[in-house]
């Protein structure tokens, strides 16, 4: 049978945990049926590939289903404590290299206050359209662009590098092509970004000195290299406004000024004697 569910389950396990409590909390045990909450949650643990586990609307842990046994299933029956007679479900996982990337991030799904139900099934393919986009990480030395499909990892470090993640005998096509090449895409180079931030945001100086509160919007962001140059963009004002605050500070403390005060003082109080 094909497996292509995502069950995503949600508080039953803590960011503290050690990784083995927080994996046992997020593969089971969950009812394949009708849940005890306000929804249905029927689905067929068969074609559960990923069980994804969420706290707080962030995702702690993305585990796909292994086979296990002879019977060559991902799955068992366990015994429900609560209430007799009644199985649930505990699934056989390990963590998932291709939806790694969600970890940290925001839950795909989300619960409505109140709600009792503690799993949603999602269609496996849905998921994949959901995370597929490129997302940019901050680091030390600077932004990385990362992406994931088909169980590959691709990292675009701040330099250009480029590293490629693979799952074993997975064989692997380098091509060098132009950047503008003809499948339509084109990228803009990093030096340009940062020209065109700087004159899109041209009032934002004012406004960090005046403590004003403002927004960024890129509705068509791709990969995300604007916001990125945006973020660098603020970030360096902002330094170079505490460094000027740093430098008004000491000049005003300095003893130069000092004496200059002083004799100025001196001079208004000769004239108005």
């Amino acid at each position: 049978m094909t497996r292509d569910l995502v069950l995503i389950s949600n508080s039953k396990h803590a960011k503290s945990d050690s990784p083995e409590v927080r994996a046992a909390g997020i593969l089971g045990d969950w009812l394949a049926g009708r849940g005890d909450g306000t929804r249905f949650t029927t689905f067929d643990p068969d074609r559960v590939a990923l069980v994804v586990g969420t706290a707080h609307g962030r995702v702690l842990g993305v585990y796909e289903t292994v086979e296990h046994g002879e019977d060559g299933r991902t799955w068992q029956f366990v015994d429900d404590a609560a209430r007799p007679g009644r199985r649930r479900v505990r699934f056989y996982g390990q963590p998932s290299r291709e939806f790694s990337h969600m970890v940290g991030q925001a839950s795909p799904v989300t619960w409505a206050r109140g709600e009792r139900n503690p799993v949603k099934v999602q269609a496996l393919e849905d998921l994949r359209s959901l995370y597929a986009d490129v997302e940019a990480v901050r680091g030390v030395g600077g932004t990385e662009l990362r992406a994931a499909a088909g169980g590959a990892v691709l990292r675009v470090g701040p330099d250009g590098s480029v590293t490629v993640e693979v799952p074993p005998h997975t064989d692997v096509t380098v091509r060098t092509v132009n950047r503008t090449s003809d499948t339509g895409k084109h990228y803009t180079p990093h030096d340009l970004t940062q020209k065109m931030v700087e004159l899109a945001l041209g009032n934002v100086r004012e406004h960090l000195e005046q403590g004003k509160e403002f927004t960024v919007y890129d509705p068509s962001c791709g990969t995300g290299g604007m916001l990125a140059a945006t973020v660098e963009y603020i970030a360096r004002l902002q330094r170079e406004r505490d460094e000027q605050q740093r430098q008004l500070t000491e000049l005003l403390g300095s003893e130069t000024v000092r004496e200059v005060e002083a004799l100025v003082a001196r001079q208004l109080a000769k004239a108005s004697a």
